[in-house]
């Protein structure tokens, strides 16, 4: 019988460690699972009752002493997914898991704060604005490349999945528990890849040169 399963990133689900009972051991070959991944893209959160004191204080890059931030960009993405398979075989021949299905969903939430010291239609409004966008085109860069990689990192961990599973001759009930965790470990790496790329990627728009630009729009002289 199918059985589906959704695993959500912010669920912390705990190896489960079953030691086997001398069942036989398969052979489990896998072919690869299809891997479909959909994007669903919110609205941008603009964000406009933040002081520029708190901006400062919470900024994600050290600022130089007397600067002031009057902006944040950016955002986050949450991963999440559902795994379909069978568990074929029997405790004299062992046990299989054969993998049908991987259902991905990228979440992507693009944010921006401003300091509410800003004035709508202002240039300095519409300097830091523009360079906050610059953040959120990373967030969705981030989830193009993200959606375009992950098909072959979940098979790649999925294939040495299945061959342990075979190897160590589990029963059907540890497959099925296994499985699960490891397809849930799998979100996790995945997830912290994105964030790492996300964040070096961030730290690149923040540069001296971006800096001077935006400064010299309004001619005035603080760091966003």
């Amino acid at each position: 019988m199918s059985r589906l399963f959704y695993i959500s990133m912010f669920l912390l689900l705990s190896a489960l460690v079953l030691h086997p009972f001398g069942q036989a051991q398969a052979r489990c070959s896998y072919r690869g699972a299809q891997v479909d991944v959909q994007q669903k893209k919110h609205a941008l959160q603009l964000e406009r009752n933040f002081s520029a004191q708190h901006l400062t204080a919470t900024a994600s890059v050290p600022t130089a002493s007397g600067s002031i931030v009057l902006g944040h960009g950016g955002g986050g993405m949450q991963i999440g997914g559902s795994i379909e398979f069978t568990v074929t075989g029997s405790r004299e021949e062992g046990y299989c898991p054969k993998i049908q299905r991987v259902n991905i969903e990228l979440q992507i939430m693009p944010r921006i704060k401003l300091a509410n010291t800003l004035q709508p239609g202002s240039c300095e409004y519409n300097a830091v604005y523009q360079h906050e966008m610059f953040h959120v085109a990373v967030l969705e860069r981030t989830a193009q490349s993200a959606a375009q990689q992950i098909p072959d990192i979940i098979n790649t961990r999925l294939r040495d999945v299945v061959a342990r599973m075979g190897q160590n001759g589990h029963d059907s009930s540890y497959i099925h528990r296994h499985l699960q965790a490891e397809f849930s470990r799998t979100l996790s790496i995945v997830n912290d890849q994105m964030s790492a790329f996300m964040n070096s990627e961030q730290k690149k728009i923040d540069n001296p040169t971006e800096y001077a630009r935006v400064q010299n729009s309004c001619a005035f002289n603080r760091r966003y």
